[in-house]
């Protein structure tokens, strides 16, 4: 089985891991042209051997353009609200290295995430004036990353805070509309830099928690995927390495962005940049070539991912995959300097 970008005229670009939120501050990453897929992070045989499956059309026009010319849409998560009415949340930021002055609101009431709608997933979104909610910041904090889930009874969302990297916290707010967010709460802390999470309900009705750390909290070490399960969305178990990356180092890494789909007993982990090409002095991390890229990862276990279950490489950075109304598949993605949020048709070969 492998993956394939189809054509559409809604095609998509790619977005980073952590990023700065409105009023916030923080580094992103980027879009560019489609990459070749190299030895500096992963399995460079079986990339070789697969490299063909996975297919990727030019392209097209966001489906949400960035507010202003100098800003950009990165990190976000898209989720249904009770009257079927699709909505975006994310990190929407001025582009670096000046960001611009925070905008009056956000000054008073201290960075919020990013609010869009439309009724259709592909097409028709805007901007909302009103933000879920607005975080005072401590020194170190940030706001990256949000992740809504629908329990039955509620929404959740999950998002990174930041604070001492080696026990970067990610917090936990539930709303019943979406509009409506209770008080954060801190559900667990991880390092160096744990963040980006994503919550997969699995088929025992446990639900998993993934993001990206490192295997060491407390230093330079390999970059990993993490997951914690709970049954409630409350109380998390204590973590478990699912994927390692080869590459040592702290805060940015190959292992941004995880994100997991399952579907006919089978687990696919997107997570990139990858190839990963650490930035240097004059060049930040959105203008390497290797953050235009994710990989995709097929396992029969929702907790264990290896090289040996690469599956395909995509054109895309912080990949969201979305399933809409009428079965389709999505792929979204966004970045600095890309001008908003982009959306392509995504299939399983079977």
């Amino acid at each position: 089985m492998s993956l394939r970008l189809a054509p559409l005229a809604l095609v998509l670009t790619a977005c980073g891991g952590g990023g700065d939120a409105i009023g916030s501050s923080g580094s992103t990453s980027s879009w560019a042209t489609a990459v070749p897929i190299v030895a500096s992070s992963g399995p460079s045989s079986t990339q070789t051997k697969l490299r063909g499956r996975v297919t990727m059309d030019p392209l097209g026009a966001p489906i949400l353009p960035a507010p202003a010319p100098d800003w950009h849409v990165n990190d976000h998560t898209f989720v249904r609200d009770r009257e079927g009415r699709w909505r975006m949340f994310g990190i929407v930021a001025a582009n670096p290295p000046r960001p611009k002055p925070t905008p009056a609101e956000g000054a008073r009431k201290g960075p919020s995430f990013g609010h869009a709608a439309s009724d259709r997933l592909t097409s028709g979104w805007s901007f909302r004036e009103d933000r879920p909610f607005h975080e005072k910041h401590k020194e170190g904090s940030v706001l990256w990353a949000p992740h809504v889930v629908w329990d039955g009874s509620r929404y959740h969302m999950f998002y990174t805070s930041g604070g001492d990297p080696s026990a970067f916290v990610i917090s936990h707010r539930t709303s019943p509309d979406l509009s409506q967010w209770s008080k954060a709460q801190e559900v667990f802390t991880d390092g160096w830099q744990g963040r980006d999470p994503m919550v997969l309900r699995l088929p025992t009705n446990e639900w998993a928690i993934y993001y990206t750390a490192t295997e060491d909290p407390t230093r330079a070490s390999p970059h990993v995927v993490a997951v914690r399960t709970s049954s409630d969305l409350e109380r998390w178990s204590e973590r478990k390495i699912v994927f390692t990356d080869p590459h040592v180092g702290k805060g940015y890494g190959p292992t941004e962005s995880p994100f997991v789909v399952a579907r006919d007993g089978w687990y696919y982990l997107f997570i990139g940049p990858r190839p990963y090409d650490a930035p240097g002095p004059g060049r930040p991390n959105w203008e390497h070539p290797g953050y235009v890229g994710s990989d995709v990862f097929k396992s029969r276990s929702f907790d264990r991912f290896t090289d040996a279950d690469f599956v395909g490489h995509l054109a895309v950075h912080a990949a969201e995959v979305v399933q809409d109304v009428d079965g389709r598949w999505y792929v979204s993605s966004a970045g600095i300097r890309q001008g908003g949020l982009y959306l392509s048709r995504l299939f399983w070969d079977d």
